[in-house]
């Protein structure tokens, strides 16, 4: 039972330690098209996590309707409040990298809205044990 505990609670504490980093604003619009970033999150611990955190305001005059949200590489999730952005309005998405084995790792996240707008986030990172 104390195995248990102390499992669960090394769990429970694994997002007080996590980094998460806010990275910036990211302005799109119907005219933009494709809106293109890299973040690289250096070299962290495997088992460990870290974050990073966008807004994004349209600076359009028309809506943008959020069609799909995608994270493609291992060891990579994403998340995301942006349903539709009316002109002026803002959202915030996030991008976690959690390393369950040692490397180099790449990813790739995709935030793609109606009127051929997207955003594309590069990822990459190296952990070690």
């Amino acid at each position: 039972m104390k195995k248990l505990l102390l499992a669960c609670s090394l769990l429970l504490s694994l997002p007080v330690f996590a980094k998460t980093n806010v990275q910036g604003n990211i302005e799109l619009s119907s005219e933009k098209g494709v809106e293109r970033h890299y973040y690289h999150f250096g070299v962290q611990r495997v088992h460990s996590y870290s974050s990073i955190a966008y807004r994004v305001t349209n600076t359009g005059t028309t809506p943008l309707n959020m069609i799909r949200a995608t994270i493609g590489g291992t060891n990579y999730g994403a998340s995301t409040n942006c349903r539709t952005l009316q002109p002026g309005e803002r959202c915030s998405f996030r991008i976690d990298y959690r390393p369950f084995f040692e490397g180099y790792h790449t990813g790739r996240f995709t935030l793609s809205f109606d009127q051929d707008s997207h955003i594309v986030v590069d990822v990459s990172g190296q952990a070690v044990r």
